[in-house]
Parts: C-alpha cells; structure tokens; sequence
C-alpha cells in the first residue's frame, strides 16, 4: 500500500477520533431541578440580588427564584391574562409586561410592573408592540401603532407612559429597537419573510437619523450594553448569516464568528460574554472578550433549543425547553 495514503488514512482517524471524544466526553450541563417545576419564559437574571425572574405561562405569573437559597417567590398573577413577553429594566426594579389579545392578534396592553412592591403600577397606552429600556432605566422608547393606519410612531416616555413624545413616524408594521446611551435610539424594521432592511440610528433631541446599514439581511440580534449590540447578518439573499459586533462609538461592525448566533447572550462583564453557536443542527458556547473567542467545552448535543443564557459564579446557565442547566467552565 502506498505510504502517503496509510499516512493520510491515519490522520483521517485521528481527527475522526478527536471529534468523537469531543461530542462524547465534554462535560454535560447538569438539570437544575426547580423547586416547583415551573416551566420558564422571558427569564432574567439579577446577579446582584441572586434572583432568577421569569414568566411561568401555564398559571401566567411572574415570578423570581432565589438559586442560591432555592426559594420561589409570585410577584404578579396575571390570572386569565395571557403574557407574550415580559421586558425587564436594566436596574431589574421594573419589568414591562405585554399582551395581545388572542381574538383579533393587532390589540395589545402592556403594564408597568413593580419588582419590589409586586405590583402592577400603571397600564400604558394600547398597541405598544415593541419596547427598549434605556440603560439608566428612566426611560423607554417603543412602537406605537392603532394598526388602522393613522398612527404608526417611534415614541420615548417614562416607564410609565407619562411625559410621551412622538420621535418619528415609521412605515413598516414591526420594528426592533435599542437605545444608544441617553439620546440615540437605534432601529430596524422586522420583516416576515427574508428581506433586506436598513439599521437606522436617531437622534431624539433634533430627530436627525442616520443609516448605520443598508440593505442587509438580519438573523437576530441582541444588546449587550450601550457599547456593544450583537447582530447576525447577511450581507446577501442567502442563510449565510455570520455574527457581527456594531460598536456606536466608532460606528464599525466587526466580524466575530461564522456561526455564532446574537441571541441569547450570557453577560459577563462589560468586555465579554458568551453566546450559542450552531453548526450542522448542534448546539455548542462561544466566549468572546475583546476581539478574542474561547470554544467552550461543554455538551450540548441533546439540547433542541437555547433560549436563555446567563453567568454567576464562574459558571453558565443554560435556559432549554422550559428547563435550567448549569455548565461550569
């Protein structure tokens, strides 16, 4: 047998060999097990105050979970009222919950819920369809529209309502927003098939916008603080979608990864943070610090979904399927 083809055949082996035991003999994250096995939407992490909030959609409450103490608390019982999506303050004192009506699926009520007192302070106007906190938590911007085509509006207010100001009018029927530091507010339209859009950027105080991107395909995309907004993009028709870092500062989007998705991202500190990355229908983590990544070595071949992530002490939460896992670095 010729010696280059035995040669090429072992390294062949060897590599086969290593991807084995990479998949197979990573560590697994470990279940969580919850004190009253909840079912977990809209989570958020307080690393400060230790507590774990999320939305439990079969009793439709909002509740915190105390890891370290392992004790569950009901802060708000929505009782018969369905919530989509549950929007926490930055300072996690606030959260803004949402509501569509489920006969006509345009009617929406959102409410400003209190985290300490666990009480609904103020209903906002109706047919608020998305929200952004500022970083300060002093204020928000959303998407205002009466779907009958006389309002469709950029609008900043208090967190509840109060002091509302139209910034600019908008044309399509969704949009994601972001706040950028105290004055800037960041936006793009959310389209239902794959289609191109621009990254807006305006300015609140003298309404000047300014295109960040144009004609660009978005996967999803994510806020990591005022200096880093994750998004996974496209530059062509395509599922090619590769993550991206936007920087505002220098208004510059740095490739980060090929596979790496925007959404959900563990914050670690205000340079670094972890987010999925998926190749071939498997699920595995990625650590970003700066301009550096760290394949993280953890299991996740049986996971079907991540939907929320979050760091404390030295390890990673993983939210699946309604289910916590815990992967210690």
């Amino acid at each position: 047998m010729d010696a280059k083809k035995i040669i090429f055949g072992l390294i062949a082996l060897l590599l086969a060999l290593a991807v084995f035991f990479v998949i197979n003999f990573s560590p697994k994250p470990q279940k969580v097990n919850h004190p009253q096995n909840d079912q977990m939407q809209s989570i958020n992490y307080d690393q400060s105050k230790g507590k774990l909030y999320y939305l439990e959609p079969k009793g439709n409450n909002l509740k915190s979970w105390d890891i370290n103490k392992d004790q569950v608390e009901t802060l708000i019982d929505f009782k018969s009222i369905a919530i989509d999506w549950v929007e926490y303050s930055p300072d996690n004192n606030y959260a803004l919950a949402h509501h569509t009506n489920p006969e006509n699926g345009v009617q929406t009520q959102t409410w400003l819920v209190d985290l300490t007192t666990k009480k609904i302070t103020k209903e906002l106007p109706e047919n608020i369809s998305v929200v952004s906190w500022r970083s300060d938590s002093q204020k928000i911007a959303y998407q205002f529209s009466d779907f009958e085509g006389t309002a469709n509006d950029l609008v900043v207010s208090d967190p509840d309502g109060s002091n509302s100001q139209t910034i600019t009018q908008l044309t399509e029927i969704y949009y994601q927003l972001y706040w950028v530091g105290s004055d800037k507010i960041l936006y793009f339209p959310l389209t239902t098939e794959l289609a191109p859009v621009n990254i807006s950027e305006i300015n609140i105080n003298d309404k000047q916008i300014k295109y960040l991107a144009q004609n660009v395909y978005i996967g999803n995309d994510n806020k990591i603080n005022d200096q880093t907004i994750l998004f996974q993009l496209s530059l062509a028709e395509s599922n090619n979608f590769k993550l991206y870092k936007y920087t505002p500062n220098d208004n510059k989007f740095t490739l980060l990864d090929d596979f790496a998705l925007a959404r959900p991202a563990a914050i670690i500190d205000k340079d670094s943070f972890i987010t999925p990355r998926i190749f071939k229908d498997k699920y595995s983590l990625v650590k970003f610090t700066g301009a550096k990544k760290k394949a993280l070595k953890a299991n996740l071949d049986k996971m079907q979904d991540i939907s929320g992530l979050f760091y404390f002490n030295q390890a990673v939460y993983i939210a699946s399927d309604g289910s916590l896992y815990v992967f210690h670095e």
